[in-house]
Formats: structure tokens, sequence, C-alpha cells
């Protein structure tokens, strides 16, 4: 069998494209998805690593997830690679909230700033270029809490290579130690505190983001959700910290309605799969002579998500679904 890193240098080699070496530690979360875990996989080799920490929750117990489970850390097993290869398998399932967070914490008692990837959120090579550049540019500003590499617009018309915004997107993203830790809280223990506050309002654009928001937050505290992002997105907005985006979306979802997905089972979020592409990213980057929040973009992000989380958008899913069925 052919090794990851053969396959990777051969396919970059092949176009003539030369090849970028990511600076900073990459993390990578699996869990049970071998076919798409290969190709992000595949991806963060290409980059040459120095170091690669690995994240793997244990399975449920069900004979296929425990099958699964194997399949997937079996690729990280035979890793050809000369990079320093650091693995965390929990043998028990954790479940995704407390699995992300020890992770992060495992992660941060290794490394001061790292590029957080998922399983199925395969990045473009400029992506890490583009983390390694702005983990070293915004080191001390604590205003910043991460980079983010994906972007909710897919393309944005603006003149510089980023923006700063409210929102959290983690699917594929950098950040530093000191962002982290003391601040992340898995429980969201203030929000029970503030949420009727006048000062929580305050926090948000408009009544309609507020409103939006605030249910996915009900839904952490009430537990009929079990994640860790909306915690993250809790802690940066309390304290008033922004994350970078590029202009354009450089990180692709590949695991939207995936068979083993855990909270994208689900394809009818119409605007996500119609802007979930990747596009590449021009460098030397041009910097925002501001560090700003862009208002106009949040407010069309949070449109957007209202519209993707609707029940307009599941009824065009299952109508498309029925007519394929036909």
């Amino acid at each position: 069998m052919h090794s990851i890193k053969l396959i990777s240098y051969y396919l970059i080699i092949s176009k003539g494209k030369k090849i970028y070496q990511v600076k900073n530690v990459i993390a990578l979360f699996i869990y049970n998805k071998s076919d798409t875990t290969n190709k992000v996989l595949q991806k963060i080799l290409s980059v040459k690593p120095k170091t690669l920490i690995v994240i793997a929750d244990g399975p449920k117990g069900e004979k296929n997830d425990i099958e699964n489970v194997k399949n997937t850390r079996k690729l990280i097993k035979n890793i050809d690679t000369n990079c320093n290869l650091v693995t965390n398998f929990s043998e028990s399932n954790l479940g995704l909230k407390d699995r992300f967070s020890t992770g992060m914490n495992f992660i941060f008692d290794h490394t001061e700033q790292a590029i957080i990837l998922e399983d199925d959120c395969l990045p473009t090579q400029g992506f890490f270029r583009f983390c390694d550049e702005m983990l070293e540019k915004y080191r001390e500003e604590k205003s910043i809490s991460m980079i983010s590499g994906y972007n909710y617009h897919g393309i944005t018309v603006i003149k510089n290579s980023y923006y700063f915004s409210m929102y959290s997107n983690i699917w594929g993203w950098a950040t530093w130690k000191d962002r982290w830790n003391n601040f992340y809280d898995s429980e969201m223990v203030k929000y029970q505190e503030i949420k009727n506050q006048k000062s929580f309002s305050n926090i948000f654009i408009n009544s309609d983001q507020e409103k939006f928001i605030s249910k996915e937050f009900d839904k952490v505290l009430d537990k009929s959700i079990n994640t860790w992002d909306y915690q993250w997105t809790f802690t940066n907005l309390i304290n008033k910290r922004l994350s970078i985006v590029p202009k354009n979306n450089l990180v692709k979802n590949i695991g939207l309605g995936h068979v083993n997905a855990t909270h994208t089972k689900r394809k009818f979020k119409a605007l996500l799969k119609t802007l979930n592409i990747r596009y590449f990213i021009k460098f030397p980057l041009k910097h925002p002579s501001v560090l700003r929040q862009n208002v106009l973009l949040d407010i069309k992000e949070n449109r957007k998500k209202i519209i993707d989380n609707s029940k307009l958008s599941k009824f065009v899913y299952l109508f498309k679904k029925l007519l394929k069925l036909n």
C-alpha cells in the first residue's frame, strides 16, 4: 500500500506547484470517517508539518462504529513521515463537547499556537500560509481570538485580503494558547448569569442576531445539542474579541451529509451547500489599515445563517430529495 505521504508528494510535484512548508503545529481531530480523514490528512502532509497532533474520540460501542474508528486510526498509524507525530486517542467515547475541549487542552500542553482541522474540513494549500502569517502578525493582539479559514459568504468583494468578524467559524482555524486557556468554558456558566441582562443584548448588532444566537446557546444549556463551538463563540462575544476571516473561503466541508456525521448529516442548508466551495488567496497579503469589525458582512452572515436554519431551507432539501427518488 502506497503511503499517504508519497501520494501527496506525487500530486504536488506532478502539478508543478511549489511546496509550501507550514511553520506552525497542525492539530487534527478525527473520529470515524476514514474517507474524509484520508483526504484531509493528505492535504496536511503535503505542507510537511514539523509537528502533527492527532486527537481521536473512542467508539460508542456499536459494532460498525468500532470498526469505523479502527479504520480511521489506521490511517494515522500508517503515516510515513518525518514529522513529530503526537497522538491523544481516547478509548472511551467522550462525546463531541468533552473530546474537543480536552483535546484543545492537550494541544496547548504541547504548543503556544496551532492550526486546527477536523476530519472533514478540507483546506487549500493557501490556508496554511494564511494561518502562519496571521498567527505571527496578531500574536500580541489580544482582541483577536482566532483565524478562520472558512468564509460563510464564499467570496467577499473587499479590497484587503481579510476582514474582522464577530463570528467564530471553526471549519479550519487557528488560535493561540493564551486565547483558549482560562477563557473557554464548556458549561457556559457566565451565560446563565448574564443572558437576561442589557449588557448581553449590547453585544449584538441587532435583535434578530441576538434572538438567533441566544437560541443556539440555550440548546447547549438544556443539553439538546452536544457541541463545543457555541461555547467558543460565546467566549469571544463576551470578551469582545474578533476573528480574522479570509477574503475568499479557503476550506470546504466534505462531511456534509456524511452517514457518520455528528451535526452535519442534513444537507438541506441550501445557502451553505452553495457557498461551500474552496477558493485561492493571493500572496503577499493586503492588510487592513484599521482593526475594526466589518459590520455589514456580519449582518449579511447572520441573515444567511437564519435562512440556512429555517423551515424553508429544510423544505427545499426534502423537495429536491423527493424529486431524485422519483
